[in-house]
């Protein structure tokens, strides 16, 4: 169920990639499976920071007993590593994990009842409300208020969360605000477990293991939908600006045009008005050559006159 919880959680362009999901052995706590996810930032996230940087996590399974732990690929001193183990009883063992009495006295100690906690609202279905459900299967549910005390079989999964997030300044408040949302995520988490047992109750771990496959091959698939979305969404814009630019060189050619075609027309009225000039400075030239060869034909006549001076003695 872990497998379609993270095929919930993941969006378009957020949630999980499964990394590696094979088989490993441990000396203390035997045969068991290993699985490496990737999960992908949100894009508000993303929009600041590259998409080389993603949270990992790694757990290994050797039920009763898991071991899952996460690091974040920009924070070297951010770490989550969460201890699981499972018991037949309604939570009644005080030290499951076997804790040093310091370890005792300074953890902080929950109680999570997935019938009476609440998940936010925009996370919540009918369907996965445990005081709602009743298994077709099994005949389980739904929840009472005093459940823990009346149903059997009953299991309890005890955890130890330890968040380091070794950062001056904001140390105590991002490690009290990581503490929260885990809460919240296993909340909602083994609520869905409990509420999803008719798809799994009668599955055989090979029928599991062929179900995380398939998961893992569609995701691989979604995510190379989502690139290649992704991909054209980066065309499409490139194309919208490439359209833009040639919207605005046509305008702005077209306005030279207009320009241009305005000057040639202001020409064009002033070699016409130049034409008529010469025509008419023509057309004065011949008249005055016309004159003057009337002139040249007339007989020149010059008029002397003498006036008689007295001569001197």
């Amino acid at each position: 169920m872990i497998c379609k919880h993270c095929e919930e959680e993941s969006t378009r362009n957020e949630g999980v990639e499964v990394i590696k999901n094979e088989s490993c052995h441990d000396e203390q706590y035997g045969n068991g499976q290993y699985t490496e996810k990737r999960f992908r930032l949100p894009s508000w996230i993303r929009s600041f920071i590259p998409n080389l940087f993603y949270i990992t996590e790694k757990a290994w399974n050797y039920y009763p007993y898991t071991l899952t732990e996460y690091t974040c690929s920009f924070l070297p001193r951010f770490s989550i590593i969460v201890e699981t183990k499972y018991e037949d009883n309604n939570g009644t063992n005080d030290n499951c994990h076997n804790l040093s009495k310091e370890e005792v006295q300074s953890r902080k100690l929950e109680y999570l009842d997935i019938a009476v906690e609440r998940v936010p609202e925009h996370k919540y279905k009918l369907s996965e409300d445990p005081c709602k459900f009743k298994s077709n299967k099994t005949g389980r549910g739904p929840l009472t208020s005093n459940w823990t005390q009346i149903f059997k079989p009953i299991m309890c999964a005890y955890k130890i969360v330890r968040v380091r997030f070794e950062v001056w300044g904001m140390q105590t408040r991002a490690e009290d605000y990581m503490q929260r949302t885990i809460r919240d995520i296993l909340v909602l988490a083994h609520r869905q477990a409990f509420t999803w047992m008719d798809e799994w109750y009668d599955m055989s771990m090979n029928e599991v293991r062929r179900y995380e496959l398939v998961t893992s091959d569609y995701e691989c698939l979604t995510q190379m939908n989502n690139s290649a979305l992704d991909r054209y969404r980066v065309m499409h814009r490139t194309l919208q600006h490439a359209n833009e630019n040639l919207k605005s060189m046509n305008e702005a050619n077209c306005n030279r045009l207009q320009a241009t075609a305005s000057v040639l027309n202001e020409i064009e009225d002033s070699m016409s008005n130049l034409e008529s000039t010469i025509m008419h400075l023509d057309a004065y030239s011949r008249s005055l050559e016309t004159q003057l060869k009337k002139y040249e034909k007339r007989p020149l006549t010059i008029t002397s006159t003498t006036a008689n001076s007295p001569t001197a003695s």
